[in-house]
């Protein structure tokens, strides 16, 4: 549809004729006279004498090809010329999970060979973004089509990503869930569950459905939804619409209260290395769970194992598990290690028996010694009356040889 002039990229300083043709066919003549132009080009083709230039109008697909010239009875270069279509206006489809914390933006168009090289860029007001960029903070967002010839854009879509309020409430328990903002004048009020509606409000009566009726209610003034005795089926996402607007999505968790903890002990022989393990009966109905060891009112683990050695210095310990809606603890449990005054470590099954062997050899040391020695002085009297005997011996043999 539109036009074109091929331009021979050179200049002449006096042009007789012009013969340009597309492919082997004739498309125009001159020779100084009138211009002539042939076939399908009759009626949209003209001529610049001066430069010898080809213009084309009102250009169809079928003007596509290459094109020679001949200036002056001088067959000079070629030109190739390519007809496209402009590009159509693209839409954008929106695809999200159900949560709507992912969606993809997907710019769609009719886009043929017709249209040539086509790019695809994403905007968000004049500015145009990155495609792998994922934390996108805009509020909207055109896709934008480009070929050699034209550019168009679809209309804004409002990012759908919902940064959704996380609340977790338990079983048997009421929860108020807020649209995230205040309002001057409300007219009219749903919360969606889901996909499904459970609650409506056009000025007049409140429209309760399916299991929330007689448990749910409405605060108008600031469009919170009220559930009372909670049930883990209550889990899900929740959506507003406050005056036909929709607002923030709140994501509700319905858990149960932990159960109370059980303490598991494991020793080596000597209990010299002791590990105490928290045990409780938890699944997923009671969402996230967190276990902490504490010591009288020091925390002295977040797992739900503990190990001790004889430098632990406490005398007893406590399990605590918790979620977010409920705490519960084990019965205290003394340590297993065993201490003596002052805080030093001793072990009564090897230190006993050392104690007695200790003793009972010094009193064994002691027996002997007093037993050498009584033995000793017995032994040295019998010699002493022995000598005596022997000298009484003597003297009598001396008396007998002296008369």
């Amino acid at each position: 549809g539109d036009s074109v002039a091929l331009a021979p990229g050179q200049s002449f300083n006096i042009i007789s004729s012009v013969t340009w043709k597309r492919q082997t066919d004739l498309a125009l003549q001159w020779f100084g006279g009138d211009i002539t132009c042939y076939r399908d080009f009759k009626g949209r083709c003209d001529l610049d004498i001066e430069s010898g230039s080809l213009i084309i109008n009102n250009l169809t697909l079928d003007d596509s090809g290459s094109y020679t010239f001949d200036i002056n009875n001088s067959v000079l270069d070629k030109k190739d010329l390519r007809v496209i279509k402009p590009v159509p206006k693209p839409t954008v489809s929106v695809d999200c999970n159900n949560e709507k914390t992912v969606c993809n933006l997907t710019c769609e168009a009719n886009i043929t060979s017709e249209f040539g090289p086509v790019t695809y860029t994403w905007q968000t007001g004049d500015t145009e973004l990155s495609n792998d960029k994922e934390d996108n903070k805009e509020s909207s967002f055109s896709c934008m089509l480009r070929n050699p010839i034209s550019i168009n854009s679809s209309e804004e879509v409002s990012k759908p990503v919902s940064r959704a309020v996380m609340i977790y409430a338990k079983v048997g328990d009421s929860v108020v869930l807020h649209p995230g903002r205040s309002f001057d004048n409300i007219t009219s009020i749903s919360w969606g569950h889901e996909m499904s509606p459970i609650l409506e409000w056009f000025g007049q009566d409140i429209i309760l459905y399916k299991s929330h009726k007689g448990r749910s209610d409405l605060e108008k003034t600031t469009g919170s939804l009220i559930i009372h005795n909670l049930t883990v089926e209550d889990t899900g996402r929740y959506t507003p619409e406050i005056n036909r607007l929709s607002h923030n999505p709140v994501v509700l968790q319905v858990i149960e209260p932990v159960p109370k903890p059980m303490v598991h002990l494991k020793c080596n022989p000597r209990k010299t290395l002791c590990d105490l393990t928290c045990k409780a009966n938890t699944s997923s109905r009671f969402g996230p769970v967190m276990y902490r060891w504490e010591a009288g009112n020091k925390v002295v683990s977040t797992d739900n194992q503990l190990s001790l050695t004889t430098k632990n210095q406490s005398r007893a310990y406590t399990c605590k598990v918790k979620n977010p809606v409920s705490t519960s603890s084990s019965d205290e449990v003394a340590t297993p290690i065993k201490f003596i005054h002052g805080g030093n470590n001793f072990y009564p099954s090897v230190v006993v028996p050392v104690v007695l062997v200790v003793l009972v050899l010094v009193v064994a040391g002691g027996y002997v010694k007093h037993r050498k020695g009584f033995l000793g002085q017995k032994q040295q009297k019998r010699m002493s009356l022995e000598d005596e005997e022997q000298r009484l011996h003597d003297d009598q043999e001396l008396k007998k040889q002296s008369q």
